[in-house]
């Protein structure tokens, strides 16, 4: 893998506002915006808002740095009126990107270290989003299960055929399972 990040527990500051005039298409730009910016996540959840009003509720996360600019960008290019900002905690898997080849091609591959050392891995989403556009299938083609490390998939291949193979020289050998053909002795 290229640069490993070591787990770690770091503060950052969660700001929050309630969006109820909002288009999706307004929402949109202002989620790419805030990460564009630097943010560390931003999301939106619909929410029912008083007198019965569907709305959003978004969430972003900022180091304390950011934190002015991010505030700024809110209160100008949202609706809202206000933000709500506090300190959270947040816990942060070792992580590092690997290129994995596949049998569709090189794959950048996102992986993660478990508090319990077991090591998790998934394509990064723009790879799929790259790899349907250049093999012409849908999106949906372009799905996790298909892109499972090709070298999983040999060696699974190569166990069953050696699986196969032992149960093939069983039944024709009935004392396989006794004798070394490689030096003939028992």
């Amino acid at each position: 893998g290229e640069q490993a990040v070591p787990s770690s527990q770091t503060d950052v500051f969660e700001l929050q506002c309630q969006l109820d005039t909002a288009t999706g298409e307004q929402l949109g730009w202002l989620l790419d915006a805030l990460l564009q910016r630097g943010a560390v996540d931003a999301f939106a959840a619909p929410v029912t808002m008083k007198k019965g009003r569907p709305g959003w509720l978004l969430t972003v996360l900022c180091d304390e740095a950011l934190r002015p600019t991010v505030t700024d960008l809110l209160l100008e290019e949202s609706s809202s009126l206000g933000v709500r900002q506090h300190r959270v905690a947040r816990q942060v898997l070792e992580r590092w990107q690997e290129t994995r080849k596949t049998s569709i091609g090189a794959v950048i591959f996102k992986v993660a270290r478990l508090p319990s050392g077991q090591v998790v891995a998934r394509p990064e989403d723009d790879e799929l989003r790259r790899l349907s556009s250049e093999l012409g299938v849908g999106r949906a083609a372009a799905s996790v299960d298909d892109l499972i490390d090709s070298a999983a998939r040999s060696c699974r291949s190569i166990c069953v055929t050696f699986v196969a193979a032992a149960l093939i020289v069983t039944a024709l050998l009935p004392d396989a399972g006794t004798r070394n053909y490689t030096t003939g002795s028992l």
